[in-house]
Formats: C-alpha cells, sequence, structure tokens
C-alpha cells in the first residue's frame, strides 16, 4: 500500500512539473546560486525519473513483449546507460580523452516513431552498441582485479 501510495504521489508530482522542453533561463549571477540547494534540486530529477519507471513497470498491465520488442527496448536502454558509464569513466581519468569525446549516439537512441525495427536494424543497431561499448568494457574491466574479472566481466 505505501509504494501505491508513493507512486501515485510522485505521478501527481511529475504531472504537476512544468512540461517545457526547453530549460529556463536563469539570470541569477553563478556566485548567488547555492551549490548544496542545486545538487538537490539536480538529484531531485533523478530520483523523480527513478520513480516513475518504478511506477510504470509496477502498475501497467502485463503484456507479451516480443523478443523484437524486448531487443528494441535492451538496445536503447544500454545506449542510454554507456553515456553514464562513459561519464563515469572519463570524469576518473580511466578513458583516453579522444574516447570520451568521440561518443556520438545514433538517432534510434532517443528518436521514438512508434514502430518496431527489423529484425536486420537491431542486429545494426547491437553491433554499433558493442563497438562503441568496446574500450568503456575494457577501461571498466582493468579496474577490477584479475582474480574476479570473470565475475564481472565475463557476460555470456
Amino acid at each position: 500500500m505505501k509504494q501505491i501510495v508513493m507512486a501515485l504521489g510522485m505521478m501527481a508530482l511529475v504531472a504537476c512539473a512544468d512540461t517545457d522542453k526547453t530549460p529556463p533561463e536563469t539570470d541569477a549571477p553563478v556566485q548567488d546560486i547555492d551549490p548544496f540547494a542545486l545538487a538537490i534540486e539536480t538529484g531531485r530529477w533523478e530520483v523523480m525519473i527513478d520513480n516513475g519507471l518504478r511506477a510504470h513497470h509496477m502498475f501497467q498491465s502485463p503484456q507479451d513483449e516480443s523478443e523484437a520488442a524486448r531487443s528494441d527496448r535492451s538496445l536503447k536502454a544500454g545506449a542510454r546507460r554507456l553515456l553514464d558509464l562513459r561519464d563515469q569513466l572519463c570524469g576518473a581519468g580511466v578513458v583516453d580523452r579522444d574516447s570520451c569525446d568521440g561518443l556520438a549516439l545514433p538517432a534510434w537512441v532517443t528518436a521514438y516513431s512508434g514502430e518496431m525495427p527489423d529484425l536486420a536494424e537491431l542486429q545494426r543497431r547491437s553491433d554499433w552498441l558493442g563497438e562503441a561499448l568496446g574500450p568503456f568494457e575494457a577501461a571498466a574491466c582493468s579496474q577490477v582485479p584479475e582474480a574476479e574479472r570473470m565475475s564481472w566481466c565475463g557476460v555470456e
């Protein structure tokens, strides 16, 4: 019950949020911006997105998802997570600058057409993601102690 109340509360907050896609510009001089308050504000967006995703998964009606639809969803989610991995590794100085600057997401990652791509297109997207992931996975795995690498980096 508590989860339902929390999910409904978060959906109400999201519904009341400003839906303008263009971020508002601030006229506040940098010295007037409180870094702690900004950290709270920006962290709030991540929590709202996480809660929205949890609410969707918790309350959606069960549907049979085709293997192609599952592949499409996995590829898009994987590409977005690749950005997170890149940001973490580049911020830590673990990956060379060219790899950090050279990652450009294809349009299919953010576009929504409502139509399912065919299997050949899904395979091309999977090939792209595997290639793009390469230097970042190698860098991340190089940080794992040798004895533990298979459990962290060996996904089959």
